[in-house]
């Protein structure tokens, strides 16, 4: 989550969907803020801020955006680079271009019963996670930032 903001990262829906998969499956919760008061009463395990997400990949098995809106939503990226699927509300114009097929799951958003079915679908089995997991890293490949740089530099030549 990065910053606990209440509105912004849409906390109460991590609170519910806590609510609803625990004890099979458990949300660990990064980042500080005044919505923390509200994680720590919940069945959502607060873990404190990170500087990396590789330093919890290993504790961690998917990558859950709830938020009300992002920016292009970093983080996404970052859990792509670890091998981490993602699931996500489509609540923002980005994230229709991050989520790709087999690499995580977009889902309308408020669908809680949604996020819980892409949760079991995703974790499933092992052959099911390894090759969503494989998938996200080699999503991981387009956001190279060389790459990136590239491309900006290649589509400004071609505006002048």
């Amino acid at each position: 989550m990065g910053r606990f903001d209440i509105i912004q990262k849409n906390i109460k829906e991590y609170i519910k969907l806590a609510d609803k998969i625990y004890p099979k499956y458990r949300i660990n919760a990064y980042g500080n803020g005044i919505g923390k008061v509200l994680l720590e009463l919940s069945k959502v395990k607060v873990e404190g801020v990170i500087k990396d997400i590789s330093q919890v990949a290993h504790k961690n098995s998917i990558l859950l955006l709830l938020s009300n809106y992002e920016g292009f939503g970093n983080v996404l990226v970052e859990a792509y680079s670890v091998g981490m699927p993602v699931i996500l509300y489509d609540s923002y114009p980005a994230a229709k271009s991050i989520v790709a097929p087999g690499a995580g799951k977009l889902i309308p958003y408020g669908d809680i019963q949604g996020v819980e079915k892409a949760i079991k679908e995703i974790l499933k089995d092992e052959d099911t996670f390894k090759s969503y997991s494989n998938k996200a890293f080699e999503e991981s490949e387009k956001y190279i930032k060389e790459d990136i740089v590239k491309k900006y530099i290649e589509l400004i030549w071609d505006k002048i």
